[in-house]
């Protein structure tokens, strides 16, 4: 995902709410609201909000944490393979 957070002050995103809204939602374009040029709160999609909680609970889980950090060794071992490959080799065996 590419960045392209917006900024606004909580004041215009009261006039433009409507139009937030449908380009959080539309465009997946996070905003971050600000009251005396200092942030306040962040808005995202639901969909976003929800893909981060589950990066959350996978970083927060210490199994995971060590099969990455395996799969990071064994790849910089020449051990791995490139995910273009991995991916070819995943859809011809669909």
């Amino acid at each position: 995902m590419i960045d392209v957070t917006k900024t606004v002050t909580m004041e215009q995103a009261q006039r433009r709410l409507k139009s937030v809204i449908e380009d959080v939602r539309g465009n997946k374009t996070p905003y971050i609201l600000t009251r005396f040029g200092k942030p306040q709160a962040l808005i995202v999609s639901i969909e976003e909000y929800e893909e981060m909680q589950e990066e959350l609970a996978l970083l927060s889980n210490s199994e995971h944490i060590a099969r990455i950090a395996e799969a990071r060794a064994a790849y910089r071992a020449g051990e791995g393979i490139p995910f273009e490959d991995y991916m070819d080799n995943r859809r011809n065996n669909e």
